[in-house]
């Protein structure tokens, strides 16, 4: 059911957004200026002496896309422009899971982008594009009427449940229920909804009161009051709990608002504060009511509390221990004597396993020393870090008892918890010494990888004054609010720990000072248990492409080699492996001025939004005839004024154009056909490859089509042999498969910031 409901709201999602994305606008404004632009920049290559595809590339230097680097780095940036789009696509219970985040990454990025990518990129794959846009053959009529829907994806799509829970609570009953009522209006704050139901309660009450017939004029012009405020707070355009009722609505209600008080009285005979209230009531049972049954505060009230588990809260309060459990813990690891001659027995360290998984054991009582220190007044350790807010504002010097040493410095932090609320601390000091934070660093890049863009300043092994410490000071308190606001930390308990106030007397985990020496035996012991829950999620990737590995059914033993078992790295090397490349490696950075470059630095995404000084199809047609067919220069000046005339006319006529075409295409039998060439090309690619000949005959037929979609008389203005050297040129162009791919990544780029426009707030 979860899965579902995931499933459905990230196509829900990714639906909205197309539907509200202006498709002729973005081709006209966005894929041709920049295709365009990408050919200009071949053809000025070319005109230099650049002719190979790899000379092409190098002209493009330092504006060719991270992709274009190595396979490996291709897939890096497909996995993490997948985790980037899934937060914005995801529930939040997906996103919190980390293991099904980084499965759906991995099934999107190695096996439906990038094999989707290799196949548009393909030479073979343009010209076919080309002959089909070249068609004078009018697409194919629909065969009939739609077809029935198809019972098992409508019940899919469909939030309303075919059989009803027993445990389901109707509205109604919700509503008029106080405890049920609190709950649901809980929910909705965590929806951004509780206006709903904030107009549906104060609605029926003025219902109530305005349908009663004995009112003097006092009370009417009451009535007329309250109309207006809830016209003001729920009909408003500009209003914050605006509601998107239907335009006929919200204008009859603002006659009987702005108009006389007697014109209170039609709301008893007319039927838009009716119809609004219908509206709102079906919002809230058919959208709001689904959720609210599938989130986890319903089951809770209907079935009470989770039964709580040992592992629940590894961080239990000092209280909670009594003395009768420390005083066990303390026999379980204390040393048996055997008498000897003076007295003194040899130590014999045991532990009395029996005892410990007894019943009368506490098991509170193996949790780490350290972590005792958290109490309820602080905030709970499964708590997001992502509500804190925290600063640097000063150095603590402190004394040592050791006269013989300096003193030393510490950095004052102050953490607050912004989502704390009744008796506890919503404000604290932490004071942690200049080592610790390059410990923290260290172990959270050995639990989670590389933290980049996040980093400390290079260490500093020298004598650290006051006025070194207080210049690092900014660029400490930046490191530690960048990990608070890293998705993938905000359940950390190693930086949950860093932030925390230590314990008295306790020795610090990031303390690099404090070897095993200063450890007790038992302290060690009892820390094991709890080492390992900590950190959940480490190398999740390694496991899971492992994991899959293990899953795979066996094959047959062809021969002597076949009881080689291949790993997770040769599975992907074969993922990653394309006819099309020379080389699976590095493509272009055997080059002298590339030879620095460092081939595992981390994908950076969002990149830099495409731009291009081209604006409209009437740019991109001039650019054109310049770079690729090379026109005298009276038919530019011609060009120029041709512009100014008629721009604002050819570009409407072309997005209309477009927007036809596109309607055409949405219809069932053309989804189907291009639905079934995605899968074929993604799941189902066993088709033998296409000859060389097969190649070089599209190739030959896209060339044909391009001559003549040229018109005649532009042909004959630029003369015969200019027109066929430019479709030549064009065509070869685009034969160039690495080429392609840097093109069509920019085009992604594009189109992932007009559907994602929160990617470069990023």
């Amino acid at each position: 059911m979860e899965l579902k409901a995931s499933i459905r709201h990230c196509f829900a999602v990714i639906y909205r957004r197309i539907s509200n994305m202006d498709l002729p606008d973005f081709i006209v404004n966005g894929f041709v200026p920049i295709s365009v632009n990408h050919i200009s920049i071949c053809l000025k290559a070319r005109d230099e002496g650049y002719r190979s595809e790899d000379e092409i590339m190098s002209f493009y230097s330092s504006q060719l896309h991270y992709c274009l680097k190595s396979r490996r780095h291709e897939l890096a940036y497909i996995r993490a422009m997948c985790d980037r789009i899934l937060t914005f696509v995801s529930p939040d219970s997906l996103i919190e899971s980390r293991i099904a985040r980084v499965l759906i990454r991995e099934v999107l990025a190695s096996n439906v982008v990038l094999p989707g990518i290799d196949t548009i990129d393909n030479p073979d794959f343009v010209n076919n594009m080309l002959l089909l846009y070249f068609d004078d053959d009018p697409p194919a009529p629909a065969p009939g009427p739609p077809s029935p829907l198809v019972t098992l994806l409508e019940r899919f799509s469909s939030r309303e449940a075919t059989s009803r829970s027993l445990l389901h609570v109707d509205l109604e009953r919700i509503l008029h229920t106080q405890d049920m009522l609190y709950q649901f209006m809980n929910f909705l704050k965590t929806r951004s909804a509780v206006h709903y139901l904030q107009f549906y309660l104060t609605v029926e009450d003025f219902h109530r009161r305005c349908l009663s017939q004995e009112q003097d004029d006092v009370q009417l012009k009451k009535l007329h009051c309250e109309a207006k405020d809830i016209f003001e707070t729920y009909c408003h355009p500009d209003a914050s709990s605006f509601i998107h009722f239907e335009p006929s609505i919200i204008q009859e209600l603002q006659d009987i608002a702005e108009g006389p008080w007697q014109e209170v009285t039609r709301l008893r005979t007319s039927t838009p504060l009716y119809r609004a209230f219908d509206h709102v009531y079906n919002m809230l049972e058919n959208v709001y009511c689904p959720l609210f049954y599938e989130d986890d505060t319903y089951y809770q009230m209907m079935c009470g509390d989770r039964v709580p588990t040992a592992s629940k809260n590894p961080y239990p309060s000092a209280s909670s221990l009594n003395k009768a459990n420390k005083k066990k813990f303390s026999r379980k690891f204390r040393p048996s004597r055997t008498d000897t001659e003076d007295g003194l027995g040899k130590a014999d360290m045991f532990l009395d396993t029996t005892s410990l998984e007894s019943d009368e054991f506490d098991k509170a009582s193996l949790l780490d020393d350290d972590a005792m220190i958290c109490d309820d007044k602080f905030p709970n350790p499964n708590s997001s870090l992502s509500m804190w807010r925290l600063s640097i504002p000063s150095i603590k010097r402190k004394q040592t008892t050791d006269p013989s040493s300096s003193d030393i410095y510490l950095f004052c932090i102050e953490v607050v918890d912004l989502q704390r609320d009744g008796d506890g601390v919503e404000k604290w000091q932490v004071y942690r010494h200049h080592n610790e934070f390059y410990s923290l660093e260290n172990k959270l890049t050995e639990f989670h990888g590389s933290l980049s863009p996040i980093s400390l300043p290079p260490k500093k092994f020298f004598s650290k004054n006051l006025e070194y410490l207080d210049s690092r000071r900014p660029e400490f308190e930046k490191f530690l609010k960048g990990l608070i606001t890293s998705s993938s930390l905000h359940k950390s308990e190693l930086l949950y720990d860093f932030l925390m106030p230590q314990r008295a007397g306790a020795v610090s985990r990031f303390n690099s000072r404090s070897g095993m020496a200063k450890v007790k035996l038992g302290n060690f012991i009892r820390r094991v248990p709890n080492k390992l829950i900590k950190e959940k999620g480490r190398h999740i990737d390694a496991f899971l492409q492992s994991f899959v590995t293990s899953c795979e059914a066996g094959k047959p033993r062809s021969g002597k080699n076949g009881d080689n078992l291949k790993d997770s790295e040769v599975i992907m090397d074969q993922k990653l492996h394309n006819d099309m490349y020379s080389c699976d490696g590095d493509w272009l950075w055997s080059s002298e001025k590339n030879k620095d470059t460092n081939a595992d630095d981390d994908p950076v995404f969002p990149p830099t939004p495409p731009k291009t000084a081209l604006q409209g199809i009437f740019d991109c047609i001039t650019l054109l005839c310049v770079r690729l067919f090379r026109i005298d220069r009276w038919l530019l000046q011609l060009l120029v004024i041709l512009r100014i005339l008629f721009r604002r006319t050819i570009e409407p006529f072309v997005s209309r154009h477009l927007k036809n075409k596109i309607e055409v295409y949405k219809q069932e039998h053309h989804l189907v056909r291009l639905i079934h060439l995605f899968r074929d090309v993604i799941f189902f690619d066993n088709d033998p490859p296409r000859t060389e000949a097969l190649k070089l005959e599209r190739k030959a037929e896209a060339l044909r089509e391009l001559k003549a979609f040229i018109p005649e008389q532009f042909a004959y203005l630029i003369g015969k042999d200019q027109h066929e050297r430019s479709c030549q040129e064009f065509i070869d162009i685009l034969q160039y498969p690495k080429l392609n791919k840097h093109l069509g990544y920019i085009l992604l780029d594009a189109l992932l910031f007009k559907l994602f426009p929160e990617v470069d707030e990023g």
